[in-house]
């Protein structure tokens, strides 16, 4: 029973090393998580309806028209915010959302092409930090490394 257990913890904690690394590995032009034409979003603060530490996933658009609710980016000292808004108008390509004329590459997608999960934000911002990376991903692994190390070395002496 113990062996099942500790095949099933394993197991989950490949999954876990799989998703982060994948998500670290898929960043895009404004630090966003990608994979195909989802972008993955974990909220930092309480935008529009949505609310702090939910993972959303939005599947991109190509065609924005007026009265859209969008997520799109606004930069603030090279980093990407997240926003929330209404396009008020479209005009040469740019949408206006809340009196801004902002560029159409950082618009991230439509609130009708949004998948919500809670609480999985925090998990996923967690883990695609530097720290978060370095503690659950690589400290165990290196653990496990020197461990069967010590049991090689161990075994290799035994037999001398």
């Amino acid at each position: 029973m113990k062996k099942v257990g500790v095949k099933v913890l394993v197991f989950i904690y490949i999954l876990i090393a799989i998703v982060a690394t994948v998500g670290l590995f898929t960043l895009d032009e404004h630090n966003l998580s990608a994979i195909g034409n989802k972008k993955f979003v974990n909220l930092d603060e309480n935008v529009g309806s949505y609310k702090k530490g939910q993972l959303l996933i939005i599947a991109e658009s190509d065609n924005y028209t007026a009265n859209d609710s969008v997520f799109y980016c606004e930069l603030k000292k090279k980093k990407c915010v997240i926003r929330y808004g209404m396009i008020e108008t479209k005009m040469g390509g740019n949408p206006t959302i809340n009196k801004e004329t902002i560029s159409e590459k950082l618009l991230i997608g439509k609130d009708e092409n949004v998948k919500v999960i809670p609480v999985l934000g925090y998990v996923f911002g967690m883990l695609r930090s530097r720290i978060g990376y370095l503690c659950v991903v690589v400290l165990p692994i290196l653990v496990g490394f020197i461990y069967e190390l010590f049991v090689v070395g161990k075994e290799l002496k035994n037999k001398k």
